[in-house]
């Protein structure tokens, strides 16, 4: 079996593994419409302060972005434990998320599997906690992209895998089909 057979199915992974490691730099939480006037008709204004981002970063916020609101509350003493556990829960989605791409590149199909795996548990989490809490939806902010991307791609990264793992499978098969059968000539060869 050709190595070129690989290609494709590796090509497909990584391009699933990539869009699943950016979504976590897309928006998640996007402003309803009415705050986001409100948040646009005074850009620069500080919305919060303490960790350095204005209205017009708070229109999408993103996982990381999240990262930072939890982190700066943490270092102010508010709720510091919470959001270190939020910080840590967080970027665990991240973290998955490069992992699988860096085992998609590598060409490891079951890694890759796994590490998708523990990011879409990671995510599902964080959204039932940020629904059960009322912070997404909730008058100010709806879910954003990759909140939608993060359902689509890890079930694409999961079929691109096993695509993949069975054609390396049936290689192998092959391969020592092939090398079974050289011997076994071989041998013949050296009997005759």
């Amino acid at each position: 079996m050709k190595k070129s057979k690989l290609f494709i199915p590796f090509i497909v992974t990584i391009a699933f593994s990539l869009i699943l490691a950016a979504s976590f730099l897309l928006p998640f939480a996007s402003a309803t419409d009415e705050y986001r006037e409100y948040l646009l008709s005074y850009p620069d204004a500080m919305n919060l302060a303490e960790i350095n981002m204005t209205n017009a970063d708070s229109v999408n916020i993103s996982l990381l972005g999240f990262i930072r609101i939890y982190g700066g509350s943490a270092s102010l003493g508010m709720f510091s434990e919470l959001g270190i556990i939020y910080v840590i829960i967080i970027s665990c989605i991240g973290l998955f998320s490069l992992f699988t791409l860096v085992f998609a590149v590598l060409k490891k199909p079951v890694p890759t599997i796994v590490f998708t795996v523990l990011s879409f548990i990671v995510f599902l989490m964080i959204k039932w906690d940020f629904t059960d809490r009322g912070i997404i939806p909730s008058v100010t902010y709806n879910w954003g992209v990759s909140h939608y991307i993060y359902y689509i791609i890890p079930a694409l990264t999961l079929a691109s895998a096993i695509w993949l793992l069975t054609i390396k499978i049936k290689a192998k098969k092959h391969f020592a089909k092939t090398a079974r059968d050289g011997l076994i000539q071989k041998q013949d060869n050296y009997e005759a």
